[in-house]
């Protein structure tokens, strides 16, 4: 396969960097099977950052790249945001710091005195609210800014140096900080002070960049980019291909606050966020759902403008890729970009069994189900994923393998294994990231691996998914109840109830993606918001690429207007839709209730379905108006196993174009990835277990003969497979053993000469005495 295609390794330069060994270590990776690598300075790193020594090393690499007939690509920042380009943009530019939102309160009786030290920063909100019953009422808060001043923090005496005879001593104060000082009228009284502070990572300590602010990212561009641009203009989308952004937010910071922000939410919604602050810590009162969507999704739209869109147009105006993987806070917020990034933590095969091991499927970056989603839905050029981090030096080639499989089957087209280390002296080996290159034993065999992944690529980048069932993204009701996107949607408010909702909106909605997993029915997620790019044909909804045949809505507690009503003319076209257990019950927008309309759809009080859905009674039961069906349940999906009832409705409505029966203890180990091309149908089967079993496998047969391939992704080569072909179904049998995959190809080619064969599994004789050699010394390390 070409080099677009193959594996794109994120190298790190982690040391002294000599030239010859940048030649040496490039070479390598040619001779490995590597398609390129993406640059990044490393922790470690012993020659000066974007010095001139820098791109003197720089230079190197390029020409070796381009003799070798490799793709660069750099990565725009050292690993994270705190890195060495950011720092050195940041030199001179204080207002591009990065900021958070913070608060602090305390509750006071009358008469008694606040005396309240706070950081020396911005304060943004000062108010004393009045309790009733442990009630806020905010109709009659109380602004006490005037209350607010200054004193130091610390005092210096010492002798004094300059005129000892008249002032032995000198006694000076320093360290300022804010200081409130009211004393509490009659009542009771809830003081909160809201803060613009300084982000500070405590995994990653640094100063981070306002990616919030243009001019900060256009900053950082003639920082970080720019002088590359300057040194190697006759390189540019020659050997040098594009740029990559990764990690941008290493911090969990709660809320995320820039000083361009008032203004621009003031703009685009028509009142102030300022005075509004207290709804993303606690209960505002009714508009308290439309005020945290209005933060997150302007929050979600200042980074898409200010820094996503900006790099896009920079990459397209250079003639170089862009390809990002950074938190969002929705997935339509990347809808620009030409190549979407998803990121896992790599896992060693077997991880799920021995150590209980699930992971979390509604993460963003963590589940490439989003991201391939995305790109469909945006007729995006790929899908790049950065593949074996912190699966440890115990890491084989069979486990990156899975992985790859894994991905793929989810609709990964590329990968960008991360990654490749210049050095492991000293500290080195203990990097977050460990090396997957020559430092490893299994180096000499890594061809095999790139062969493979590069073949993979190959086969699914030139077609299109053919997926019919898309899920909604329940964004906008967690957004409401303060579950944070960028923290794996973790509740950071502090009313226990409201968490309790939270936690049962996540459960269901990762039961429900768990359960078409088990179901083997392929699906898309979908971002509400994308439903505005969309169009109904027929029965279908139709964007970008995807079409498909039923929706699929999670509990939600909200919804944007726009998306209601494109769900209602889908059911007026009699398109299917399936909701479970929860339809909106609270309003985010002014105008038209989007709850009152639900109502009369379901004929169901939005009180009474709240209650039923957050209750302890057991109970499932269907509604049907027409093509949409809601399954209600009393208490959570998950508890009521509304999966059973989602399976049945979608057999009925949309019957399964493929059918797997394996053998073993799960039938819903074989999973699968569905494209097409011009001619030809690509089925991707891989065994997600260790398990080995048999599988029978029907697929719809094409229109005209149908000639059925294995294409063998280890050698390249195209086997003739014995099928069976009963009506429209074309039957097969395949065998997988440990993780292992198939690549099967419906095509209406010449049927080949050579006589179909059967796929047998190996089998190998272990009778007898076995003797083992070590194949060289094993390194013993010592700490």
């Amino acid at each position: 396969p070409p080099a677009e295609n193959r594996l794109l390794p994120i190298w790190y330069w982690n040391g002294v960097i000599e030239e010859n060994e940048i030649v040496r270590q490039i070479q390598d990776m040619k001779d490995k099977g590597i398609g390129g690598f993406c640059l990044a300075a490393g922790a470690g790193l012993n020659i000066p950052h974007l010095s001139q020594i820098w791109f003197d090393r720089v230079r190197v690499a390029l020409e070796t790249a381009d003799a070798c007939g490799l793709q660069v690509w750099l990565h725009d920042e050292h690993l994270s945001q705190n890195g060495l380009g950011t720092r050195q943009a940041l030199l001179g530019h204080p207002q591009f710091i990065a900021q958070q939102l913070t608060h602090r309160e305390t509750v006071v009786q009358g008469g008694q005195q606040v005396d309240m030290n706070l950081p020396w920063a911005p304060v943004l909100l000062v108010i004393a609210v009045p309790l009733r019953r442990d009630r806020s009422l905010w109709e009659d808060a109380q602004d006490i800014r005037a209350y607010l001043g200054a004193n130091h923090q610390q005092t210096h005496f010492a002798p004094n140096s300059t005129l000892p005879v008249y002032h032995p001593y000198t006694h000076t104060t320093h360290t300022p900080t804010r200081r409130l000082y009211w004393k509490a009228p009659a009542g009771r009284w809830r003081v909160l002070v809201f803060l613009q502070e300084p982000i500070i990572s405590h995994t990653q300590p640094g100063i981070h960049i306002d990616r919030l602010n243009s001019e900060a990212i256009q900053h950082l561009q003639n920082i970080t980019v720019q002088p590359y641009l300057d040194q190697f203009p006759d390189q540019v989308s020659k050997t040098w291909k594009g740029v990559f952004t990764h990690q941008t937010d290493d911090s969990p910071l709660p809320l995320k606050w820039s000083p361009v922000l008032p203004d621009y939410f003031q703009e685009r919604n028509g009142y102030s966020i300022v005075s509004c602050l207290p709804a993303l810590i606690t209960n505002f009162g009714p508009n308290t759902a439309r005020i945290r969507y209005d933060y997150f999704q302007t929050i979600g739209e200042l980074k898409q403008k200010s820094d996503l869109t900006q790099w896009k147009n920079w990459g397209k105006e250079q003639n170089l890729h862009y390809a990002n993987n950074i938190p969002i806070s929705r997935t339509a917020h990347r809808n620009n970009i030409s190549i979407l990034g998803t990121g896992k933590k790599g896992e060693k095969i077997g991880i799920e069994q021995t150590r209980g091991f699930t992971p979390n499927p509604t993460t963003y970056q963590k589940n490439a189900v989003f991201t391939a989603s995305l790109a469909a839905q945006t007729n995006a050029k790929g899908v790049l994923n950065t593949c074996f981090r912190n699966a440890g030096w115990a890491q084989t080639l069979q486990d990156m393998k899975a992985q790859i499989d894994a991905a793929s089957s989810q609709g990964v087209t590329q990968f960008a294994p991360d990654g490749f280390l210049y050095t492991l002296n000293g500290l080195r080996k203990h990097s977050t990231t460990q090396s997957q290159s020559h430092q490893n034993p299994y180096w000499k065999h890594f061809r095999l691996l790139a062969d493979y992944a590069g073949r993979l690529s190959y086969a699914l980048s030139d077609s299109q998914p053919v997926v019919d069932i898309a899920l909604l993204e329940p964004i906008t009701s967690l957004w409401a109840h303060l579950s944070h996107p960028e923290n794996d949607w973790e509740y950071i408010g502090p009313d226990k109830d409201e968490n309790a909702l939270v936690e049962r909106l996540i459960s269901d909605w990762t039961y429900i993606i768990n359960a078409l997993h088990d179901m083997q029915r392929p699906f898309h997620t979908l971002d509400p918001a994308m439903l505005s790019q969309a169009k109904i044909v027929g029965k279908e909804v139709h964007i970008g690429q995807a079409k498909y045949k039923a929706l699929v809505l999670p509990p939600m507690t909200n919804m944007e207007r726009d998306v209601f009503e494109f769900l209602k003319d889908f059911i007026h076209a009699d398109g299917q839709i399936i909701a479970l257990g929860l339809m909106p019950i609270e309003d985010i927008e002014e105008g038209t209730s989007v709850v009152d309309q639900c109502f009369r759809l379901t004929d169901v009080e939005p009180g009474r379905m709240i209650r039923d859905y957050t209750g302890h009674e057991v109970g499932v039961h269907l509604v049907k108006r027409g093509s949409f069906s809601l399954i209600r349940t009393g208490g959570a999906v998950e508890r009521n196993r509304g999966s059973e009832m989602l399976a049945n409705q979608l057999n009925d409505v949309l019957p399964k174009q493929v059918s797997i029966q394996s053998q073993g203890k799960n039938p819903s180990a074989i999973q699968f990835h569905h494209r097409i091309s011009d001619k030809q149908h690509l089925y991707f089967f891989t065994n997600t277990e260790i398990a080995s079993t048999t599988a029978r496998i029907q697929l719809p047969s094409l229109k005209r003969n149908t000639t059925v391939n294995l294409w063998d992704l280890e050698t390249g080569k195209r086997i003739p497979l014995v099928n069976e072909i009963v009506g429209n179904q074309v039957i097969i049998n395949l065998p997988f053993s440990n993780h292992q995959s198939h690549l099967v190809v419906l095509s209406n080619e010449q049927e080949s000469t050579s006589e179909p064969a059967e796929i047998a599994p190996l089998a190998f004789d272990i009778k007898g005495n076995w003797k083992v050699d070590p194949e060289e010394d094993n390194a013993l390390r010592l700490s």
